[in-house]
């Protein structure tokens, strides 16, 4: 049977996320966390979650689907996934994937990337872009808003 559960607080051990619970009924267990492949969730405490018990042994509790109070704006076909900060009430980071296509990246912060960024396609930028050196391979045309320096087909320095 499943149950509404809020969470009281929550220990990591092995790469497995324990919670202690409180039944909406006022029980207080231990339960694990389960949720799909590839996920972290760490939510905050206080949210409500379903959970309940594998056999009906209450030894073995489990907790497996969050409910917070952010806005639901996904249309048909949509998903979104985002963080919130440590109270659960503010998104601090989101990614929208559109029924149009669209990817919408929305950070509070910063984007961060490790390794070799590829685009095929048109970049739009609107704002500054700054880079160490600017490599203009074989066949590149363009201008540059302001003087710049190259060497051996490396812009230096400018914009």
């Amino acid at each position: 049977m499943l149950k509404k559960a809020q969470i009281i607080s929550k220990s990591l051990k092995d790469f497995i996320r324990f919670f202690q619970i409180r039944f909406m009924q006022n029980q207080a267990a231990s339960a694990i966390q389960y949720h799909s492949g590839g996920d972290d969730y760490n939510p905050p405490d206080g949210i409500e979650a379903i959970g309940g018990s594998i056999g009906n042994n209450p030894a073995h509790s489990v907790i497996f689907a969050y409910k917070d109070s952010t806005e639901k704006i996904c249309a048909p076909g949509e998903k979104r996934i985002y963080s919130t900060d440590e109270s659960g009430k503010n998104i601090m980071a989101e990614i929208h994937l559109k029924n149009n296509g669209d990817i919408v990246l929305i950070p509070k912060g910063k984007i961060l990337t490790q390794g070799t960024f590829e685009h095929t396609g048109d970049m739009n930028i609107s704002g500054i872009m700054t880079a160490n050196n600017i490599v203009s391979k074989n066949g590149a045309t363009g201008s540059f808003t302001n003087s710049v320096n190259v060497q051996d087909g490396i812009v230096t320095e400018g914009s």
